[in-house]
């Protein structure tokens, strides 16, 4: 399974990108996913 690190995490994801599990969800990957889409500001 293919894996992304960010900072001291990795983070287990599919072959799309997406994480393996949402109980794998955490702060850090939505930061990874913030930087790598260019989103400049997430919300609710």
């Amino acid at each position: 399974m293919p894996v992304v690190e960010f900072g001291d995490q990795t983070f287990n994801v599919d072959e799309d990108g997406f994480i393996d599990s949402f109980d794998n969800w955490c702060e850090e990957c939505v930061m990874y996913v913030k930087k790598e889409e260019g989103i400049d500001e997430i919300s609710d």
